[in-house]
């Protein structure tokens, strides 16, 4: 099996300071590469061997474009999407059942509450019930099927590691991230989810970033690329970071759980990161200020989402301290 996280793998990478005190320490392992997939800034160990969860979606959305299923506009972007169960994106989702000839009964993911935290108890008030639909990898379930539909593969094991699917999967992350995938687990969709290192998921997503821009690129991993970005919304939700990230900056953004973000810029320069302790707190103020000290985004530009992304730490309703790169985080940038 694959060496797992250890403590020396990582490094601090964000605190959460309170009146001028370090109340809590993120630690883990973050890597920046440039376009031809050299690496670029390492914190921590960046061969770290992790689940990438949601973050591999563009590419499990890929093997289903590759089995053949016409993925088209927000359809490709909610294939790629951790949705927050809005209406917009349960209706994309139930478009592509309905084009693969499907319901949600045959989704094979959990069942979930409709909405996001604004909106969901309004929702339950009026009558709304649990259903696999407003799971947030509802679309890329949706994806897989229609892909069985188009091949005439058994739908009701669609999630076996078995499956010519899920095996599928496994040779386009391969391919993309540059090296074997070394243990295979169950995400928490009930999908399969393999282990590869960090700096292979950030040459993935590298190359993935550049499929628009080259023309030796597979056609369909331009068209993720760019319904990503041509369709923020669909791939989280209105106001929610990776939606907005990748509305103003045009950065691919992809969280996974766990503490998981890879970011990449059109330029193909691409950040991967992983909080130790599984917390997403702190994430995107890393990845982007990487991604502009890499000089994939300008300083402004970083000034500007963060100031949307960042929320100050509270004393009695009023700003006492803050979430801030850790000091080794800073060192190195300024190295």
């Amino acid at each position: 099996m694959a060496k797992t996280l250890i403590a020396s793998d990582t490094v601090d990478l964000v605190v959460l300071e309170r009146n001028g005190f370090i109340e809590s320490r993120h630690r883990g392992t973050a890597v920046v590469i440039d376009g031809a997939g050299k690496v670029l800034t390492a914190l921590g160990n960046p061969e770290l061997r992790i689940y990438p969860r949601s973050a591999l979606k563009p590419f499990q959305a890929l093997a289903s474009m590759q089995c053949g299923v016409p993925l088209r506009g927000a359809q490709v972007a909610m294939a790629c999407a951790s949705h927050v169960g809005s209406t917009e994106h349960t209706e994309v989702v139930e478009s592509m059942l309905a084009k693969a000839g499907l319901s949600v009964e045959d989704l094979l993911c959990p069942e979930a509450w409709p909405g996001d935290e604004s909106t969901r108890a309004e929702k339950i008030r009026a009558g709304a019930e649990k259903s696999p639909l407003f799971f947030n990898c509802s679309g890329k379930h949706a994806a897989f099927l229609w892909a069985c539909t188009e091949n005439n593969w058994d739908t009701k094991t669609y999630l076996s590691p078995e499956h010519p699917l899920q095996q599928r999967v496994i040779e386009v992350i391969e391919e993309y991230a540059g090296e074997s995938v070394s243990h295979v687990g169950v995400d928490g969709c009930g999908a399969p989810v393999p282990v590869i290192s960090l700096a292979g998921l950030a040459r993935a997503t590298s190359k993935l970033a550049l499929a628009p821009g080259n023309k030796h690129a597979d056609a369909r991993a331009a068209t993720i690329a760019t319904a990503m970005l041509d369709y923020p919304w669909a791939v989280q939700g209105h106001g929610l970071p990776n939606s907005v990230i990748m509305e103003d900056l045009g950065v691919i953004a992809k969280l996974g759980a766990e503490g998981v973000l890879v970011l990449a810029a059109p330029c193909g320069t691409a950040v991967a990161v992983k909080m130790a302790d599984g917390s997403g707190r702190g994430s995107d103020l890393l990845g982007l200020t990487l991604l502009a000290n890499a000089g994939a985004i300008p300083t402004r530009a970083l000034t500007a989402i963060l100031a949307k992304l960042t929320r100050p730490v509270l004393g009695g309703g009023v700003p006492v301290g803050s979430v801030r790169l850790a000091s080794g985080v800073l060192d190195a940038l300024e190295a």
